[in-house]
């Protein structure tokens, strides 16, 4: 480092993140890290509560996460879309293996979220690829959650 560049031989900023920046995402979307997000989603899954602490209103939740579109088709698939998130219909729980209510989302490089409230489930997976590149791994991934769910959810009210 030279003339206290902060980015070393290797290409390493050597001081990130100690130092605020701005960052320009372009067409990118949402940008934070998968604990945050995970909150964020835990949050609505708890009807805007987090940690005995009320972010949202549950009437805001229920807005973002339900069939905001009626009977307009969403692309090929069988389910909804809500304020934020594509809703799963009793159709798209026929595909499943997601329940009826599930929220779910996802973005541009392959990250994938949902939460089910019947299986009691927020997940998230996260990539570095395309969503196109993945293929079928999302739905080999979903199969393994609710694969290894040991107990009936379906009867979850």
């Amino acid at each position: 480092m030279e003339n206290n560049d902060p980015v070393d031989s290797s290409g390493v900023n050597t001081i990130y993140p100690l130092q605020k920046g701005t960052y320009y995402g372009g067409g990118a979307g949402l940008s934070s890290t998968a604990y945050d997000y995970c909150l964020f989603l835990q949050m609505l899954a708890n009807g805007g509560e987090l940690n005995g602490k009320r972010l949202m209103s549950p009437y805001t939740i229920r807005l973002m996460c339900v069939n905001q579109i009626g009977d307009l088709p969403l692309g090929l698939s069988p389910n909804k879309a809500g304020f934020s998130f594509e809703v799963v219909t009793p159709k798209g729980e026929i595909q499943g293996p997601w329940n009826e209510g599930t929220f779910a989302g996802g973005g541009f490089w392959g990250s994938n979220y949902w939460v089910d409230p019947k299986a009691d489930l927020v997940v998230q997976v996260w990539t570095q690829g395309g969503g196109w590149l993945l293929g079928d791994m999302i739905n080999k991934f979903k199969a393994i959650v609710y694969g290894s769910l040991v107990y009936d959810y379906s009867f979850k009210k």
